[in-house]
């Protein structure tokens, strides 16, 4: 009986003793990481162009002798039709106008027929340029004042402000004082060849100029732009 009970309580002992067979838990599955997609970097910018007009369009010689009074058309005179007309030149890579609109009207088609055919016949220019310096098209826009001419007092005199037609003068003045030239440079009206080449010779008989000098007082030629009067009749 003892060995009996022996046994039952060694085989009670070790059942007792035994570790319980539970699960082990397992780990939960880590998700991988989300993959984020970096956008492509953007295209390096195009170099900066170069300047897209170096030197602009200038015009050559004096625009104010493009249109003298010499033009007037004969049919605008005996209508005493006047008036201003604004216009618009294409200049070509030659300097040479190509095209010309009006943008103003004078409400005279005559003044403006002749302000375009007068113009694209006589101007001429500098072209502009590109960066590259190469000559390239463009624009030029001004204006020409169709006024009935008045009779400028001959011989050619000069009075003031109030009783004469003003008029700017252009004269490049060599070293020693002395005009080497003469031109109108602005009229309100329109003067004929002859009435600038007579206003030119009257301003400039016996009329001696200064002597300029620069700063290490040499002397040295100018462009003087003196401002008359000439009398009208």
């Amino acid at each position: 009986m003892l060995s009996l009970f022996n046994t039952t309580a060694i085989i009670l002992i070790a059942a007792a003793s035994a570790p319980s067979k539970k699960p082990i838990p397992l780990p939960a599955p880590t998700m991988p990481p989300p993959m984020v997609q970096m956008p492509k970097p953007p295209p390096p910018l195009p170099p900066l162009p170069r300047s897209a007009l170096t030197s602009p369009l200038a015009p050559l010689g004096n625009p104010a002798r493009w249109v003298t009074g010499d033009d007037y058309p004969s049919v605008a005179l005996r209508n005493k039709e006047q008036g201003m007309v604004r216009f618009m030149l294409d200049v070509g890579p030659d300097g040479r106008a190509t095209r010309c609109a009006v943008t103003r009207s004078s409400a005279s088609a005559t003044l403006d027929d002749a302000t375009c055919r007068v113009v694209m016949r006589r101007a001429r220019f500098r072209p502009a340029r590109d960066g590259d310096g190469n000559a390239i098209p463009g624009r030029y826009a001004s204006a020409v004042s169709w006024v009935l001419p008045k009779m400028i007092k001959l011989p050619i005199a000069f009075t003031n402000a109030a009783q004469g037609l003003e008029v700017k003068l252009s004269i490049p003045v060599d070293e020693k004082g002395n005009a080497t030239g003469c031109s109108i440079a602005y009229s309100p009206l329109l003067l004929s060849e002859e009435d600038m080449v007579s206003i030119c010779q009257a301003y400039l008989a016996g009329r001696q100029f200064a002597v300029r000098k620069d700063a290490k007082r040499r002397r040295i030629p100018y462009l003087d732009t003196p401002i008359a009067y000439v009398a009208l009749q």
